[in-house]
């Protein structure tokens, strides 16, 4: 790793080494997010490509992380890179800002007993080892919604007396064969075991410590619509906000656009902060069509981490079999 300040992580027990984002990367991640509709698949790759630039982890690594550490790992980033704190409006009250801790997020999920949800099962000579899905295969169950689907992510590996059989390295063709040949209870098993998980993480909302949020609910499940929302709401999607802050600094503090975007989230927005200061002690202020953005307005109005344009939060989305 370079000379860039370090922090780390402890996911699943494992240490990861990671570095703060960068400008230059909240664009990327912007660009991802962008719209109503975001290309999933899109948005996973340039993640992952961001996370192996950050951490420690091989790619290879970052792309078998199971969605939980996945997220547990970018809450850690998120907090570390911008802060815990997000501010956000809601629509009946539009002058009260709403306190969301992220680091609440990552007390739900660290909550999750996998272990025990995830147990082996034990029929016969027959034991069945589960595991969580990536993201990336969290992805394809919205576009292959069947309980084989389901039940064939969450395998890990089917040991039959000293015969072990590695399942994640199958087809799903291949691991329908295999379950074909076993007792039916061992289907039966295995299906009642996706229902018990999904049930699980259908319980899942990210906001219900808030008791102004009883209303709304942002749930942490196998729907990756409700995880893109989360990434927006962790991230945003303000590109153009973005773009605009680059070009003020760049014209009135002299900045370059290449230095802004290898900066931290943190130096980004200390210059921005200077900049507001500078211009408010200004006794000719500048308009605003020089600068293509609203010059009375304050530094958290254009701030592109705590705008109050944040994602709405929709009702439950479950994935149901």
């Amino acid at each position: 790793m370079d000379s860039n300040f370090v922090n780390n992580a402890i996911v699943n027990k494992d240490n990861i080494f990671y570095k703060e984002l960068k400008v230059k990367h909240l664009k990327t991640i912007y660009k991802c997010l962008f719209g109503d509709d975001p290309n999933t698949n899109v948005v996973i790759r340039n993640l992952n490509n961001i996370l192996c630039e950050l951490t420690s982890l091989p790619l290879s690594k970052i792309e078998a992380l199971n969605f939980v550490d996945y997220f547990l790992l970018l809450f850690e980033l998120r907090c570390t890179s911008i802060g815990n704190i997000i501010s956000a409006e809601l629509p009946e009250t539009p002058n009260y800002k709403l306190q969301i801790n992220i680091y609440k997020f990552t007390e739900a999920l660290e909550k999750i007993k996998t272990n025990e949800l995830l147990a082996v099962d034990s029929i016969d000579n027959i034991k069945i080892h589960y595991r969580l899905p990536t993201l990336l295969e969290v992805n394809k169950l919205i576009e292959n919604n069947t309980v084989e689907d389901i039940y064939i992510t969450l395998l890990d590996k089917i040991v039959i007396k000293d015969i072990e059989i590695d399942l994640k390295q199958l087809d799903k063709k291949s691991i329908i064969t295999i379950l074909e040949k076993l007792p039916a209870k061992i289907t039966y098993t295995i299906a009642n075991k996706a229902y018990i998980v999904l049930d699980k993480f259908n319980e899942i909302n990210l906001l219900s410590y808030i008791p102004e949020m009883v209303e709304r609910c942002l749930y942490f499940n196998f729907n990756i619509k409700n995880l893109i929302l989360l990434l927006k709401l962790l991230f945003g999607d303000q590109l153009l906000s973005l773009y605009e802050n680059i070009f003020a600094l760049c014209k009135m503090g002299n900045f370059t656009p290449e230095y802004i975007e290898n900066c931290t989230p943190g130096e980004y927005l200390l210059f921005h902060k200077k900049l507001e200061q500078i211009r408010s002690q200004q006794t000719a202020p500048i308009q605003s069509s020089n600068l293509n953005i609203n010059t009375n307005s304050n530094f958290d109005d254009i701030n592109p981490y705590n705008s109050p344009d944040l994602p709405p939060i929709t009702s439950r989305s479950e994935f149901t079999p």
